[in-house]
């Protein structure tokens, strides 16, 4: 979805079709919405969990235990990335600062994207292959802006990017194989009940 506002282009996508504003990510209502990160407080002083977990813990004021139900993953492990982040980064996130990154060409700004929280609870994944498959596939951008926007090497983009392909062949290859195992099971069963029930009607 995108909206005009201010003569740019703010794009935002959503689980479901009810839009809501940056604003609104503040509501005690956002189990019903997906949050929205704002990729203008993506920064490279921090990993990718630490500054999710230090914008929703500070920003949004959600506690640990929701946080790390959010994310899927241990509670520990949000903690810990939140300490880390407070001691390499004390100031808060401001938000609504823009946030311009330029190259020779272009201006682009940060703040026109948001990213949805629930990509990230995709275990299979780190958070920064999500957000590069979120980036590349969702606003179809080249790794060259993906690049400049979370001020990465493009090869590393690159290499990210394929990481993700392998892995979500792996993946489809996994489940393939689980329903191949599921509809064998299945039909092993309905063979053994028709074998006891002929066994049944002949006693």
């Amino acid at each position: 979805m995108e909206n005009q506002k201010g003569g740019s282009t703010v794009t935002t996508l959503y689980r479901d079709s009810t839009p809501i504003t940056p604003l609104q990510m503040q509501s005690s209502n956002y189990t019903n919405q997906d949050i929205l990160i704002p990729l203008c407080i993506y920064t490279d002083k921090l990993s990718g969990l630490e500054i999710i977990t230090k914008f929703l813990r500070e920003n949004l004021f959600i506690e640990f235990k929701e946080i790390a139900q959010l994310l899927n993953r241990s509670e520990k492990t949000i903690w810990r990335a939140y300490n880390d982040s407070r001691q390499k980064l004390p100031e808060s996130f401001s938000a609504n600062k823009r946030s311009v990154v330029r190259n020779s060409k272009n201006n682009y700004f940060r703040n026109n994207y948001f990213i949805p929280l629930s990509i990230f609870s995709n275990r299979n994944l780190s958070i920064l292959e999500s957000l590069v498959k979120f980036l590349k596939e969702r606003h179809s951008l080249t790794f060259a802006d993906i690049s400049i926007l979370l001020n990465r090497d493009q090869r590393t983009i690159w290499t990210v990017y394929h990481r993700v392909k392998i892995k979500d062949k792996l993946t489809a290859i996994e489940n393939n194989a689980a329903d191949e195992d599921a509809a064998a099971d299945e039909n092993e069963n309905t063979e053994l009940d028709d074998n006891l029930n002929k066994i049944i009607m002949v006693h």
